[in-house]
């Protein structure tokens, strides 16, 4: 394995995985469409509406009485937000961002806040093999220079990125 991007918050997802330091924390918020009146304060006012989220993140197993539909990639779920064929999509607004710059400009979206959760992005490597730990000890003290060079704020700056540290 030569290390799997995946999601974690301090949590070992599966034994003999261990993470990276956090890379990003990413704010999982609700998105509408521009002309929408939702009323939003908390997850439980979206339990009429119809929840587009990328599957494998696990809301359905948190909230079980809302409606999440799940696809593949956040793209898609913008794809059917704008089309009308779900009321809301559950994402990292630099994600959507993003999207919406190079592809779907001509877009009108909004951003509900606060935000149903934060989550820590880090690398996955597993732990049994002696090089995924010299990899993984590797990736660790390459985040570290970059950080120390000022790398991370520039990203920040390019992407739009507030949470990144």
């Amino acid at each position: 394995m030569d290390g799997v991007v995946g999601i974690a918050d301090g949590v070992i997802t599966f034994e003999g995985e261990v993470f990276s330091e956090k890379i990003y924390e990413a704010s999982i918020h609700p998105i509408v469409l521009h002309e929408t009146n939702i009323k939003y304060q908390t997850i439980e006012d979206l339990i009429s509406y119809k929840i587009g989220v990328v599957g494998g993140v696990g809301f359905e197993h948190y909230y079980p009485k809302l409606t999440f539909e799940a696809v593949g990639r956040a793209e898609q779920n913008l794809q059917r937000l704008f089309k009308k064929r779900i009321d809301v999509i559950l994402e990292d607004p630099v994600i959507i961002n993003y999207l919406a710059k190079t592809k779907y400009d001509h877009m009108s979206y909004k951003i509900l806040s606060p935000p149903i959760i934060t989550i820590n992005i880090s690398a996955g490597f597993s732990s049994y093999p002696i090089l995924d730990r010299e990899k993984f000890s590797l990736f660790n003290r390459g985040l570290d220079r970059i950080r120390k060079k000022g790398v991370y704020k520039k990203l920040a700056s390019k992407w739009d990125l507030i949470n990144l540290q």
